[in-house]
């Protein structure tokens, strides 16, 4: 379905080309990689980056068909799920890549993030030490602010270096559409503004990303400083747990 979130088929989470060096969404590309991990295998054992295939694929075991109905609304098989448990709750491991697209307004009226406190020095800090700010910014299918609005992006940033502007992030990652609506993802990281590319570490999640980890890696698609609106492109590679009822 063109509008929600379709587990093997999520066409508005990921999708992009490089063209000529500017990146462009592509409504033909397959927008999300799952993969069942048997838990007896370590957590990335074979998740390298640059050699994930392209389609999702399982590991096979031996159990009867059974669909899992969650409260949340989300359903999967479970005819594929491993036998064998790593701990008390899991029955298997999934990776999953996700790619979106964030609406960073920072004047206007449909502003998005706010400043909350500061200290007595932001004023004449270089790296605006002890600003605190919140954010509450949509996420969108396509760089397009009016492309479909798959969720929200929520938190908490902090200025905390007195020698570089790298703000701490303390983000949530609000599914608002398709399969993963109602669950989220929790992102924690430095931002360091002056790099191309930014990397925080995914901590934890609730919904169907309980006991998250992972990655999230981050860079400004685009900006306006005469608005001062800024398009935040954002790719997550999820590991977490799938648990029966």
């Amino acid at each position: 379905m063109a509008d929600e979130f379709e587990e093997g088929n999520d066409s508005e989470i990921n999708g992009d080309q490089r063209n000529g060096g500017r990146r462009e969404a592509d409504e033909g590309d397959p927008l999300q990689l799952d993969q069942f991990l048997p838990l007896p295998i370590p957590m990335f054992e074979h998740h390298q980056d640059d050699h994930i295939p392209a389609e999702a694929s399982v590991f096979p075991v031996s159990l009867p068909p059974a669909a899992d109905n969650h409260n949340d609304g989300s359903s999967f098989s479970t005819d594929m799920l491993p036998a064998t448990m790593l701990g008390v709750f899991a029955d298997a491991r999934k990776v999953t890549k996700l790619h979106f697209y964030v609406q960073d307004i920072l004047s206007g009226p449909n502003q998005t993030v706010w400043e909350v406190a500061r200290s007595n020095i932001t004023s004449t800090s270089p790296t605006l030490f002890g600003l605190v700010r919140v954010i509450d910014e949509q996420m969108t299918a396509k760089p397009d602010a009016n492309s479909t609005i798959l969720g929200q992006v929520q938190g908490q940033i902090t200025f905390a270096d007195f020698k570089e502007v790298a703000p701490l992030m303390n983000l949530n990652v609000v599914f608002k559409s398709g399969i993963y609506n109602g669950s989220t993802i929790w992102l924690l990281g430095r931002n360091p503004i002056s790099e191309t590319y930014r990397e925080y570490a995914i901590v934890g999640g609730t919904g169907i990303f309980r006991i998250a980890q992972g990655y999230a890696i981050t860079s400004i698609y685009s900006n306006d400083t005469a608005t001062g609106h800024f398009v935040l492109e954002y790719t997550l590679h999820v590991v977490y747990e799938v648990f029966r009822k």
